[in-house]
């Protein structure tokens, strides 16, 4: 396939039965120009009447770029969790799970370890591949409060593809995930539904035998996820862990709605906090519902950690 581009509009008719005439198999207007598409090779384009002698042949871009997204997209290791696009199939070479965040590293796709907490993720139209700093920040804080006690229930505000969730299920926490994108939803429960029914492992038949086959946890439970916002009924009344991924602002608006579905003594874990003046914004909107924790810094961006006042 090759392509003509010469001035003129798809209104002007005479120019454009030229180009059908000429053998083109379709037409598109891109600015003061029009594309006309031939199906021929680019070093053997067709002769064109004197009529389109304005024309000039450019070659058609036939980049794969689905390809291309999975060649560049590698397994991402974040101490014992590897994140790993779905196209990369498991390999069997031992890689040290003792990784500190400040070693976060895409990683080759020869490594797989009994250590290992694998993340099978795609994230279709949802955010969340897992490379974003702010992500990995996310699921280094997660790592950090995992094995929780049994029934930690977990929110994951603005889930995306799940990737939080679906960590923190693998991790041990009873999570659920809410987003107000539609479309997110059922992109997070394939992803869920990927890593936690590997070799038909399902909510029903979690044994010890199977947790230990697929690197989880004990009382791993499958993460839910709904299209819906604070303000909607939820599966709990409020949640021991509420952890969000999102714009400084969003949370500063969001904090009275975090503060009513996050449990006396439960913490708040948001990242997605762009720069100090982000930062600021975060800090001065916890008062009075949350004591700041910790906040930890990579680059330009941040995740705060707070605790919900109140017994």
């Amino acid at each position: 396939m090759i392509v003509l581009r010469l001035p003129g509009t798809i209104d002007d008719d005479q120019l454009t039965a030229s180009l059908w005439q000429a053998g083109c198999s379709g037409i598109v207007e891109d600015g003061d120009d029009l594309i006309a598409y031939f199906d021929a090779d680019e070093g053997a384009p067709p002769e064109l009447p004197t009529s389109l002698s304005a024309g000039q042949w450019e070659a058609m871009d036939t980049t794969d770029y689905v390809a291309k997204y999975n060649s560049d997209m590698q397994p991402l290791r974040i101490r014992k969790l590897v994140i790993a696009p779905k196209h990369i199939k498991q390999a069997q070479t031992e890689l040290a799970p003792d990784t500190q965040l400040d070693d976060i590293q895409v990683v080759d796709a020869n490594w797989d370890t009994d250590a290992d907490v694998v993340i099978w993720l795609d994230p279709g139209l949802a955010f969340g591949s897992g490379h974003h700093i702010t992500t990995q920040l996310a699921l280094e804080m997660l790592e950090q409060l995992s094995p929780p006690p049994a029934q930690t229930h977990l929110l994951d505000v603005g889930t995306g593809s799940g990737i939080l969730a679906i960590a923190a299920a693998r991790l041990g926490f009873c999570a659920h995930g809410i987003d107000i994108d539609p479309q997110t939803v059922p992109v997070a429960q394939d992803n869920a539904i990927d890593n936690l029914n590997q070799d038909n492992l399902t909510q029903d038949n979690l044994n010890q035998d199977n947790l230990t086959q697929n690197h989880l946890t004990p009382h791993v439970t499958m993460p839910s996820f709904a299209h819906a916002t604070l303000d909607d009924p939820l599966p709990q009344a409020s949640y021991d862990v509420v952890i969000a991924n999102i714009y400084a602002h969003v949370h500063a608006d969001l904090m009275p709605a975090y503060a009513q579905v996050t449990t006396p003594r439960g913490l708040l874990v948001l990242t997605g906090i762009y720069q100090a003046e982000g930062l600021e914004l975060v800090h001065a909107s916890l008062d009075p519902w949350f004591s700041l924790l910790a906040c930890v810094q990579v680059g330009d961006w941040s995740l705060v950690t707070a605790l919900r006042d109140g017994n």
